[in-house]
Parts: C-alpha cells; structure tokens; sequence
C-alpha cells in the first residue's frame, strides 16, 4: 500500500503480497478531484483495523435499483463471502 501525504509526499508498507498499483497517489487524487482527502481519511482508517495476518479485501461498489444489477451485485457479494470462508 502506498501512503500519500496531503502534500504529495509516499511512503510504501510492504505489508501486502501485492504491489501498489504504479503513480497511486497520483492517481488517486485524479480519480478523486477535490475529494481526495476524504478518501485520504478512508485509507488511513482502514490502514489503521487492518489485521496483521492474511487477509481478504472486499472492494465498496454500488449499482442502481435496476433488477438485473441488483442481482449481478447480489451474486458477486455471495461469490466472495464464500470464497472468503474457504480462506478462514
């Protein structure tokens, strides 16, 4: 995971088995506008609960009311969890 200082400074954890994805905090505040420091705050938070041994990640993802993507985000959330539990 990269940490990115409001003021634009990095420092990298290597607590993940994943790279960080390349110019992040770039990227993060491009993709966030005016709104990056909130989700600034998001990564720290959840830097800050995150479990010291393996874990999963479950990504935030909303869809509209229409039944079909009700459905395909019902299935994707069922299709996870139960993978997850096989990782217990």
């Amino acid at each position: 995971m990269i940490r990115v200082s409001p003021r634009g400074g990095h420092r990298a954890s290597n607590s993940h088995r994943i790279s960080p994805p390349t110019a992040y905090g770039e990227r993060l505040a491009l993709a966030c506008g005016e709104y990056v420091d909130r989700f600034l705050h998001l990564d720290d938070v959840l830097h800050t609960h995150r479990p010291e041994g393996p874990h999963n990640h479950l990504a935030f993802f909303t869809v509209t009311e229409e039944p079909c993507r009700v459905r395909r985000a019902r299935t994707v959330l069922t299709t996870s969890n139960a993978r997850m539990g096989h990782f217990c």
